[in-house]
């Protein structure tokens, strides 16, 4: 090739390339900015790649200003079958005279028609109820609960069926002391009646998560409150997504055949007092501030940690090794008061 054409032909295959070099330059670049140059090669090689969803985030609680009732309810074996225990917000139980227990049953957002046995009032439920600012229900008590909700000094509203009998009917199906009732349409329009309020800032600021908890598998559960006690036994139940109540070897339901099953039980330990009994009652005292260990089960598990009340207005909260507030279930909560100085016990399987 003659020189002079040689140096052309170079000149033009130059520009040529660096012609060709440019246009895959922005073409790559363009591919890399939509794809990825990575995620190109993945769908050239394995075809079409669907990546798992991240999880939906849980949904903001939003707090429950109105004001709840507490309600005492009779749990000896003949005030069974009860009625309302399945649709409370909140059961604590906790030991009396005689070795029997007693529920305090918490109703904020849940309505029922049916509510009882109602029994009497006992001191140291006053200061559950105190936590959650309630309507404090009962037909009469001891000595002492009668005292203190008369001075005024517990921050209760008392709602005692001996002065407001209309809020309450007697069952002539059940024999007395066993057939006193109210139901949340009566309790309300006693609150109204009396002008009390029907707010509240003590709202529910329990740890609550949706999230399947960590912990031992605890699907049986047999608590005994204080020796000599009825064994109280959860059995954990898929289907129900709780822990199913039995006594006596007996599943035990509402009397409109509900299924009574928390989500979440609490066994909380508690020193059982000797107090002044003047009539030979049997009467007990509970150490309800302070601190000591507790027990949480829900999701068929356990978990290890302990509980603190510093005052009567102050709530209950249940913590982990780190001081960290162990999540209860979304639904109902049942706390079992368990007598360690006093034989009871907290067992599962």
């Amino acid at each position: 090739m003659h020189p002079h054409a040689k140096k052309e032909f170079t000149a033009f295959a130059a520009i040529a390339f660096g012609l060709l070099f440019m246009l895959l330059l922005q073409l790559s670049g363009r591919i890399f900015a939509h794809e990825g140059l990575i995620t190109l090669w993945i769908r050239a090689s394995l075809g079409p790649v669907t990546l798992p969803s991240p999880p939906p985030p849980e949904p903001e609680r939003i707090l429950d200003t109105t004001r709840p009732v507490a309600i005492m309810v009779d749990n000896h074996p003949n005030a069974r079958p009860q009625s309302g225990v399945s649709k409370a917000d909140v059961v604590w139980e906790a030991p009396v005279e005689g070795s029997l227990t007693r529920n305090m049953l918490i109703f904020r957002s849940a309505s029922t028609t049916e509510i009882g046995p109602v029994r009497s009032a006992r001191p140291y439920f006053l200061k559950w109820a105190r936590e959650f600012d309630a309507v404090y229900t009962h037909v009469g008590g001891s000595t002492d609960a009668l005292q203190q909700l008369a001075s005024g000094t517990t921050g209760l509203d008392d709602a005692n069926e001996f002065s407001n009998g209309a809020a309450f009917w007697r069952d002539s199906r059940r024999n007395a002391p066993h057939n006193t009732y109210t139901s949340s349409a009566r309790l309300w329009e006693l609150i109204r009646k009396k002008e009390w309020s029907t707010t509240t800032a003590a709202v529910d600021a329990t740890a609550r998560s949706r999230e399947v908890a960590t912990g031992t598998a605890a699907t049986r559960l047999q608590i005994v409150p204080v020796q000599g006690a009825e064994t109280i036994e959860f059995r954990f139940d898929e289907e129900e997504n709780g822990y199913i109540l039995w006594r006596r070897n007996r599943q035990i339901r509402d009397r409109d055949g509900s299924v009574i099953a928390p989500q979440t039980v609490v066994a909380l330990e508690m020193d059982v007092l000797s107090v002044p009994d003047p009539q030979n009652l049997g009467l007990i005292g509970l150490e309800t501030i302070g601190a000591g260990a507790a027990t949480v089960f829900r999701d068929g598990l356990m978990l290890s940690g302990a509980w603190k009340k510093t005052s009567a207005a102050d709530p209950t909260t249940v913590t982990d090794a780190q001081g960290q507030k162990i999540p209860f279930a979304e639904g109902q909560v049942w706390y079992v008061i368990v007598g360690a100085n006093r034989g009871g016990s907290v067992a599962f399987e």
